[in-house]
C-alpha cells in the first residue's frame, strides 16, 4: 500500500489557512463561553468543527492510496460461428452440411476439451456481423446469412466481450476460435492485430476428392493496382489466385484494356499450394483513364468456376502522359551528379532544372531543352518554386539560400503534396539545423556527424523489398538487390522518425537503435520525402550486377525511386481521388476532392454526380474537412456492379474553374453459394498470422488451449482517491450541515 498527496496550493500557503481557520475555531468557541453555553455544547462543537477543518486541509492536500491484490485471471474464449449460405454446402464426408458438422457436439466437445474449468466460453453466430448467442443456441443455427465479413465478426465479438469484462475490472485473457468455411474477402488478420487477438480456426471437414462434375477451378481472389501511373512507365498488377485443390498445376491469366487483349501471363501452382501471389507487368501505350481485366483461362471468364474468388476482376488505371519538373539544388561537384543527370536525361517523363554553386553566390544552371520551368536564376520566390513537382538536394547549405525559401520548401511539401529528395553530403548538420527542412527528413541527424568511411556493405530492409522503390516481381530483377556493392563512405543518421520506413540499412553497421539507415522514406502531411545517406551511390552503377536486360541496381533503383516519389496528383486546381483501387457491391465509396491552396481559390464550389451502370445519377454532396481546409469528402452507395462515372467540377462566381472525370469498378460480389469451396490458404494464414491453430479434430494437439502464463495470478493495482469521487467534499458538506443545525436547534448564533 502506497500514500500519496497531491496539493492544490503550495504547503507554505495551505499551514497559514489552516493556522487561520484553527484560530477562528478558538474565537468562536470563546465567543460561546461568554454567551453562557453549557461546556458540554461548547466541546461538542468545538470538536465538531476541528474534524471540518481537518477534511478542508484533507480537500486541500488530495490524498491518494494505492494499493495492489493478487488477482487471478478470468480467461475468455470467443466462439464464432459462420451462418452464411456457403455453410450449407453438404460436402463433408458424412454428406451433412458444413454447419452440422462443426456444430455436432462432438466436435464442439474437442473445440473445449483442453480449455481450463475457470475458462468462460462466449458464443457468438456470424455472416456480415457477429452477435450474441448461448451454447445452447447453436444447434439450431441455420446457414442463411447473405455475405460473410469476418473481420467485422471479429470486432464486433470483441467489443460485445470489452463491454461485459470492463464492467467487473476483472484481469482477463481472450481468444478467438472462428469456425468458417473461409468465403470471405474482408482482412481479419488485421482486425485480429489491431486488437491483440490470437485466432485459432476450424475449417468443416470436407471430401478430399471432388464430387461428379467438380472440375479443379482457379479464382482470382483480389488484385491490387498503382490508381495512376505514367504513360509508358511499368504497371504492376499483384494479383491473388486460389484454387480448390492442392495439385500442381498452369493457368492462364488474360489481360484486356478497354476490351482490346494486351498480353497473357501464365501462373504455376506448385503441388500442395492453395494460394498463388503473381506480379503481372505490362507498359501502357496511350494516355486516359483505361478499364483493365483480368481473367482465368480465356477471355471470357470461367463460368464454371466455383472457387472463392471470382473468375474476371476490373479496375480502372489513369495513364498520365504530363511530364514532372524536378529542381536539383548541388552546392559542390560530386560523382553522383552525372550519373544522376543521365538518370533524368534518359527518363522522358521528368524534365529536371538543375543549380550547382561555383562560387559564393554563383551557380551554374543546368536544365533540359525541354524543361515548362524557365528560370532567369537561383530560384527565390514561391511561385517559381510552387512550379515544380519534386526538389532534390544535394549537399547543399541552407544558410546561402534567399530568406523564407527554405519555409517555401517545406509548404510545398507538406501542404502542396510535392515530394523531396535528399542525398546526404558533409552539409547535412547544417540542412538539419533549418526547423523547417528537419521536420521534412524521415531520419534524425546528430549536431556533429563524421562520415562512416568504407568499404560500407549495405542491404535491402525487409520492409524496402516489398516497397515500390525495389520491387519488381522477377527473380532476375530481384536478383540485382542481393549483391549491392558496398558504399565508399555514408553519413550514418542518429535514427529513422516514427513513422519513417527504412529501405537500404548498413548490414555490419549498427548503433543504440540498430543497423544504420542508409536510405529511407516517409510522408510528410500531403507529401513524400526521401533520404539517401550516402554519395556514392553511383557505385551500383558502374560496380554492380546486371539483369538480363542490362540494367544495374543504379538506374532500376531511380526509375522506380522516382515513380514512386511523383506526386499522386498532377499539378492542377482539382483532384478527385476514391478511397480504394476497387470496390465489391454494397461498399460505401469515399471520394476526395482536394483544392489547390491558391488564395485565387479558397471560395470554391464543388459539385459532383455519380453516374450508375443502370443509368441512374446520384448527386453528390461534398462536405468541407475541418482538419484539411482544401479538401471536400463525398460519399455514395455503390449498389450495383459495374462501372460508374464520376464527374466533380469546381465553380466560382457562377464559373467553372475547374472539371474533373473519373472511372470506378464496382465488383460482383462474391456469391454465397453452395458451391464455393472451403477456402484453407486463407484460414492457415489467418491462424499463422495470428499465432493461433488450425485445429483438426482429429489431433488433439490442435485443439484450443490456454497458455499457463496467462493463468497465474497477477498484481492488480487498486486505487482510491477520495477527492476526485467526490467522497471528501461531500464528508465536509454533511459536516458544516451538522454544525449549522445544531447551532440552529440550540440557538448558539
Amino acid at each position: 500500500m502506497s500514500f500519496q498527496l497531491i496539493p492544490i496550493l503550495p504547503l507554505w500557503l495551505i499551514v497559514p489557512v489552516t493556522a487561520g481557520l484553527l484560530a477562528l475555531l478558538v474565537m468562536g468557541s470563546r465567543i460561546l463561553i461568554r454567551k453562557r453555553v453549557p461546556a458540554r455544547w461548547i466541546g461538542l462543537l468545538a470538536a465538531l468543527r476541528v474534524a471540518i477543518v481537518a477534511i478542508f486541509l484533507a480537500c486541500l492536500l488530495q490524498p491518494v492510496t494505492s494499493c495492489t491484490r493478487s488477482t487471478a485471471p478470468e480467461p475468455h474464449v470467443l466462439v464464432l460461428v459462420d451462418t452464411s449460405r456457403s455453410m450449407a454446402a453438404a460436402d463433408t464426408p458424412d454428406g451433412r452440411s458444413r454447419l452440422a458438422a462443426v456444430t455436432d457436439p462432438a466436435a464442439l466437445h474437442k473445440v473445449l476439451a483442453n480449455l481450463p474449468e475457470q475458462c468462460r466460453v462466449d458464443w457468438f453466430a456470424f455472416d456480415a456481423d457477429a452477435r450474441p448467442i448461448t451454447q445452447h443456441d447453436v444447434a439450431a443455427l441455420q446457414p442463411n446469412g447473405a455475405a460473410t465479413d469476418l473481420a467485422a465478426g471479429i470486432a464486433s465479438a470483441y467489443s460485445h466481450y470489452r463491454e461485459e469484462t470492463a464492467s467487473r475490472g476483472a484481469a482477463v485473457t481472450a481468444r478467438v476460435v472462428v469456425a468458417t468455411d473461409g468465403n470471405d474477402f474482408s482482412d481479419p488478420v488485421r482486425a485480429a492485430r489491431r486488437l491483440g487477438l490470437t485466432v485459432d480456426v476450424l475449417p468443416p471437414p470436407v471430401r478430399t476428392t471432388p464430387a461428379p462434375d467438380h472440375g479443379q477451378r482457379v479464382a482470382i481472389v483480389s488484385v491490387n493496382n498503382p490508381r495512376r501511373v505514367l504513360l509508358g512507365g511499368e504497371v504492376r498488377l499483384l494479383a491473388t489466385l486460389r484454387q480448390d485443390q492442392p495439385d500442381a498445376q498452369t493457368v492462364d491469366l488474360n489481360l484486356t484494356e478497354d476490351g482490346q487483349r494486351v498480353r497473357s501471363f501464365s501462373v504455376a501452382f506448385a503441388d500442395g499450394e492453395l494460394e498463388k501471389h503473381a506480379s503481372l507487368a505490362f507498359r501502357p501505350e496511350k494516355a486516359g483513364v483505361h478499364t483493365y481485366r483480368l481473367s482465368v483461362g480465356n477471355a471470357a471468364g470461367n463460368p464454371a468456376n466455383d472457387a472463392p474468388g471470382l473468375a474476371a476482376v476490373e479496375t480502372t488505371i489513369q495513364v498520365i502522359s504530363r511530364k514532372y519538373e524536378v529542381l536539383l539544388l548541388e552546392d559542390t561537384w560530386r560523382w553522383d551528379l552525372k550519373f544522376l543527370c543521365r538518370i533524368f536525361e534518359d527518363d522522358p517523363h521528368f524534365n529536371f532544372t538543375a543549380f550547382v554553386a561555383r562560387g559564393r553566390n554563383a551557380f551554374v544552371q543546368l536544365a533540359e531543352p525541354d524543361r515548362a520551368v524557365e528560370l532567369g536564376g537561383f530560384p527565390s520566390t514561391w511561385p517559381e518554386l510552387a512550379a515544380f513537382d519534386m526538389i532534390v538536394l544535394g549537399d547543399v547549405d541552407p544558410a546561402r539560400w534567399p530568406d523564407g525559401m527554405a519555409g517555401a520548401v517545406r509548404r510545398l511539401v507538406a501542404d502542396e503534396g510535392r515530394s523531396l529528395i535528399v542525398i546526404a553530403g558533409p552539409n547535412l548538420p547544417k540542412l538539419a539545423r533549418q526547423p523547417d527542412l528537419e521536420s521534412l527528413l524521415p531520419v534524425a541527424v546528430p549536431e556533429t556527424l563524421n562520415p562512416a568511411d568504407g568499404p560500407v556493405p549495405v542491404r535491402v530492409s525487409i520492409e524496402g523489398a516489398s516497397s515500390s522503390f525495389f520491387f519488381r516481381g522477377d527473380d532476375s530483377a530481384d536478383s540485382l538487390w542481393r549483391n549491392l556493392p558496398p558504399m565508399d563512405q555514408i553519413y550514418p543518421p542518429l535514427r529513422k522518425k516514427p513513422g519513417a520506413t527504412v529501405l537500404v540499412e548498413a548490414s555490419q553497421l549498427a548503433n543504440d537503435h540498430g543497423n544504420v539507415a542508409v536510405v529511407a522514406e516517409q510522408t510528410v502531411g500531403r507529401g513524400h520525402t526521401l533520404f539517401i545517406g550516402t554519395d556514392t551511390l553511383w557505385k551500383w552503377q558502374t560496380l554492380g550486377p546486371r539483369s538480363d536486360s542490362g540494367q544495374t541496381p543504379y538506374t532500376v533503383f531511380w526509375q522506380q525511386a522516382l515513380r514512386a516519389m511523383a506526386p499522386d496528383r498532377p499539378n492542377a486546381v482539382l483532384d478527385v481521388q476514391p478511397d480504394a483501387g476497387s470496390y465489391r457491391a454494397g461498399q460505401a465509396v469515399t471520394l476526395h476532392a482536394r483544392l489547390n491552396t491558391d488564395a485565387r481559390f479558397t471560395r470554391l464550389r464543388i459539385r459532383g454526380s455519380a453516374k450508375t451502370p443502370d443509368g441512374r445519377e446520384i448527386r453528390l454532396q461534398f462536405m468541407a474537412d475541418a482538419l484539411r481546409p482544401s479538401e471536400r469528402t463525398a460519399s455514395f452507395a455503390a449498389d450495383v456492379p459495374g462501372q460508374y462515372t464520376v464527374s466533380v467540377s469546381a465553380e466560382t462566381e457562377g464559373k467553372v474553374a475547374a472539371d474533373v472525370s473519373t472511372v470506378i469498378n464496382v465488383l460482383q460480389p462474391p456469391g454465397e453459394d453452395a458451391g464455393a469451396s472451403v477456402n484453407r490458404a486463407a484460414l492457415s494464414a489467418l491462424a499463422r498470422e495470428t499465432g493461433g491453430r488450425e485445429i483438426d479434430l482429429a489431433d488433439p494437439r490442435t485443439w484450443p488451449a490456454i497458455d499457463e502464463a496467462a493463468l497465474q495470478p497477477v498484481q492488480q493495482a487498486r486505487m482510491f482517491d477520495l477527492w476526485s469521487n467526490f467522497t471528501l467534499l461531500s464528508i465536509l458538506a454533511v459536516a458544516l450541515a451538522l454544525d449549522w443545525l445544531l447551532r440552529l436547534w440550540r440557538g448558539y448564533f
